[in-house]
């Protein structure tokens, strides 16, 4: 009877080995990166603008990045943990999150899950972004160009990049790097 028991809980421990390392191996298959983006304040009127005028002299802008995970593989991932920072091509940090993103986000196979999570866009970020993308002038020129931009074209005309790390299933083995540049 001892021999059948420890038998099958070998055979279960060798199971739950390549089941998990099936995920490891199926994590490069997780693409994560920025869906899209929106500022707090939505900027469609002048009393938005008033408003973002206002934030910028606190010196932050609140932004809302929504965050894709795509899962190509046939692994269900449970993400226990999303850190991600923003920053300019030339890597100036540009924004922080708000609050540390605390919920677990089930990541099914061959689907893409999207979630938001709130930042800060400093204005010496902001400025240091506009400034690698070619527009010159002191901050109100600068800032006066982007709202023109934003109104004209629905884009800034600026480029993020996204770095930092999701953490799947709890185990470290399993980090998934991202790093991600996009257009905003």
């Amino acid at each position: 009877m001892k021999k059948v028991v420890i038998i099958v809980s070998v055979i279960i421990v060798i199971f739950i080995i390549i089941r998990y390392l099936k995920k490891i191996k199926d994590v490069v298959k997780l693409d994560i990166g920025l869906a899209d983006f929106y500022f707090e304040t939505k900027l469609k009127s002048l009393k938005d603008v008033a408003a973002w005028i206002t934030d910028i002299l606190n010196l932050t802008i609140p932004i809302w990045f929504i965050i894709a995970i795509k899962n190509f593989g046939d692994s269900k991932y449970t993400i226990n943990n999303i850190y991600v920072q923003a920053f300019t091509v030339k890597g100036v940090k540009v924004a922080n999150p708000v609050n540390p993103f605390t919920q677990k986000i089930i990541v099914q196979p061959k689907t893409e899950t999207q979630f938001k999570i709130k930042y800060n866009l400093t204005v010496p970020g902001l400025i240091a972004m506009a400034t690698e993308a070619g527009l010159k002038g002191d901050t109100k020129t600068v800032i006066a160009t982007l709202l023109k931009k934003w109104f004209t074209t629905g884009a800034l005309g600026l480029t993020i990049n996204l770095k930092g790390y999701a953490n799947a299933e709890g185990l470290k083995m399993v980090d998934i790097p991202i790093n991600e540049t996009q257009q905003i």
